[in-house]
């Protein structure tokens, strides 16, 4: 639970920050709205107060005290006469003063020229701030036009980024999520029940906790998954084959791998360049072949290599052929489970996974967790680990 001072301003106001505040409160965070008066123009201070579960205070009305309460100040969304307005004295030495994380999201005209904005933008901000500019995100108004601004989803995860505990800094972590698909013809293919929920859960705590994230994916049902240039890197990919060789070209780079996607262990031999048509009365027939096995590759890669977690979804015999894996593909941290169980297998929002660890600590037992909840728990003992390699 973390406090909140929310600083916002101009019409778009009440639209974004309804889903915001929603997602935030469900985090059990505590946010104090500030609403300019041009963010009051279609909602009062008392629907304010009423979306964020706390008293809100007119920005006119800011006092010294609320610039020491809270953990995370939060402009969103921010227009350019506001973010002016706030570069000027005092309100430019009380965001300087703030020994906290300050995070800003601009609100832009659809058509401006977002490059030359934000460099106008951070020449008037302290260098403390942190600017969150959209990625081609929009938000319609109505008849009000439409503005570019990050979404709800990207500020999400960037306060939760602010307020979590950076033990993944300066760590290049690569990790794999999702099924791969293996073409039979134009039509047909052979795959796997993955979402990639995991993998992507994965990623998003990853990130939160410092790292700079690659993550080279399969296709996904629905991929609604911020990127952020230079710390959070989306590779999609569609086959085994496609998936190893975005992982051999990106592993140099990296300090940790984390392997969670359902790679097929098998595909077609061939693809056929038109549709299969059906027979009558015949069988069809498929030749498949081993696909290139992504973890047994970085398991054999020569000292120093990057600390490698492998997984392993299993059927029956947990416990044995965790241990295989780790032997066999040189891991040094393997995350099982057991995918008859209820809560356990795909396209579920839980897992309850054992982990298996190459340096003789005794196999780890979770309880069923949400998958972020197992995520978090995933990376605590691969932190746990880091320091000794």
């Amino acid at each position: 639970m973390s406090r909140i001072l929310y600083l916002t301003d101009g019409p778009a106001a009440p639209a974004f920050s309804f889903p915001l505040f929603t997602e935030l409160r469900k985090a059990k965070h505590i946010i104090r709205a500030v609403p300019t008066d041009s963010a009051c123009l279609l909602l009062n201070i008392f629907g304010w107060a009423a979306i964020a579960g706390s008293p809100a205070k007119p920005f006119a009305q800011l006092a010294d005290e609320d610039w020491d309460w809270p953990e995370l100040i939060l402009l969103a969304p921010a227009s350019a006469n506001f973010l002016g307005s706030l570069a000027a004295s005092p309100w430019r030495e009380r965001l300087e003063q703030a020994k906290l994380p300050v995070l800003v999201l601009p609100a832009l005209l659809a058509n401006d020229d977002q490059q030359a904005a934000a460099a106008q933008i951070r020449a008037n901000l302290p260098a403390n701030c942190q600017l969150l500019l959209p990625q081609k995100d929009t938000l319609g108004l109505g008849a009000l036009g439409t503005v570019a601004l990050a979404s709800t989803r990207r500020c999400l995860l960037a306060c939760r980024r602010a307020l979590t505990k950076q033990d993944l800094n300066g760590q290049r972590l690569l990790l794999t999520a999702g099924p791969t698909i293996e073409d039979i013809d134009p039509v047909r293919f052979v795959s796997n029940r993955s979402t990639g929920r995991m993998g992507l859960a994965l990623a998003e705590a990853a990130f939160c906790r410092g790292a700079k994230v690659t993550v080279v994916h399969g296709p996904l049902p629905a991929l609604d998954f911020p990127a952020f240039p230079d710390r959070l890197r989306l590779v999609p990919v569609r086959s085994a084959k496609e998936m190893y060789e975005a992982v051999i070209a990106a592993i140099p780079q990296c300090d940790i791998a984390v392997l969670c996607a359902a790679v097929a262990d098998y595909a077609p031999s061939s693809c056929a360049a038109q549709k299969i048509k059906k027979q009558p009365d015949e069988a069809l027939h498929l030749c498949l072949e081993r696909t290139p096995d992504i973890l047994a590759a970085l398991g054999n890669l020569p000292e120093p290599r990057p600390f490698l977690v492998g997984f392993a979804a299993e059927s029956n015999d947990l416990e044995e052929n965790a241990a295989l894996k780790l032997k066999t593909k040189h891991c040094d941290l393997i995350c099982a489970n057991n995918i008859s169980e209820p809560g356990c297998g795909f396209a579920v929002s839980t897992n309850r996974v054992t982990m298996f660890f190459q340096d003789g600590t005794p196999a780890l037992e979770l309880p069923l967790l949400s998958k972020d909840e197992t995520a978090s728990r995933i990376l605590d003992q691969v932190v746990k680990r880091l320091p000794t390699r």
